[in-house]
């Protein structure tokens, strides 16, 4: 008799630190380029944010940035901010400003409750700090205008690593620079290590590992790996895998696991778009990838 074990792949195959990290240091990067200080939200911050159900890092990223600049503004509320994004942060950057410790989970809960289940959390965030921008007193109206060109640039669309620069900073450190430029065919910015090939614990114990290993010789057990994660496209789809990140895959290698197969985000997205459904509708919890997950467990494929 076989028998089927899936795995997920946080909290269970691996402790997913990389993501923090790379969070945290691409926050800490645009919030030093702005003169402001090292001003990276805590560990008890990002958990909170999650508990909130604001867990998309690409987010999350984007508003600490966003409401930085913000506190900046509130500091000089009629500079002359320019209101393209690298000349604001030139800008700034010459003119220092170190800032008290941002409560970046009083701010999270403001976000969360501007949420009417139509608006997407980057542009309730974006309403949110736009409402504290106009209620600013001796607010100038060209500062202003600058302000919400550069919100919108920010947190217009946090899911658009292309035209989205704190998005595009934080895929870089999670996927270091030599698999950035495979998966969206750019040429790095900077050069970085995966944070989550560095950061990343494995929990997989390398003697349960073996035990695995010696029950699927023997054709006791079949093996497959799901996530959330974003993954490559299915291997049997031929055409472009431009930005199809393998985070999953990064996570099975990390264990040892990379002879098994693995259902990710991205052969559910591929699913979706032949489907004409949004991928939120097949990814877990819905109980279509468990059984795309089981699927390949019994075909190993």
């Amino acid at each position: 008799m076989n028998h089927l074990f899936l795995f997920d792949v946080d909290s269970v195959l691996v402790e997913a630190v990389g993501y923090l990290t790379a969070l945290q240091d691409a926050i800490a990067h645009f919030s030093r380029r702005m003169g402001l200080g090292d001003h990276h939200p805590t560990e008890r911050d990002v958990r909170t944010f999650e508990a909130l159900g604001l867990g998309c890092e690409w987010d999350t990223s984007s508003i600490c940035v966003a409401a930085l600049l913000v506190e900046r503004v509130r500091r000089e509320p009629a500079m002359p901010l320019p209101a393209e994004w690298e000349q604001a942060l030139a800008y700034l950057a010459e003119r220092p400003c170190p800032l008290p410790p941002l409560d970046y989970v009083e701010l999270a809960e403001r976000i969360v409750a501007r949420l009417d289940g139509q608006k997407a959390v980057a542009a309730a965030a974006r309403a949110v700090l736009w409402d504290e921008v106009r209620s600013l007193p001796d607010l100038g109206p060209a500062t202003a205008k600058a302000v919400d060109a550069l919100l919108k640039t920010l947190l217009g669309d946090t899911y658009d690593f292309y035209h989205t620069p704190v998005t595009r900073y934080f895929q870089h450190l999670v996927l270091g620079s030599q698999t950035i430029s495979e998966v969206y065919g750019v040429t790095p910015e900077i050069e970085s290590v995966s944070y989550l090939a560095r950061d990343d614990e494995p929990l997989l114990a390398p003697d349960a590992r073996e035990r695995l290993a010696a029950a699927v010789s023997a054709r006791r057990v079949r093996v497959a790996i799901y996530t959330a994660r974003p993954s490559l496209l299915p291997a049997e789809v031929d055409g472009s895998a431009l930005g199809y990140s393998p985070e999953g895959e990064i996570a099975r290698t990390l264990v040892g696991l990379d002879g098994h197969p693995l259902i990710g985000k991205g052969q559910m997205q591929w699913l979706a778009l032949q489907a004409g459904v949004p991928v939120e509708q097949l990814v877990k919890p819905s109980p279509v990838q468990g059984l795309a997950a089981i699927g390949a467990a019994r075909s190993r494929s």
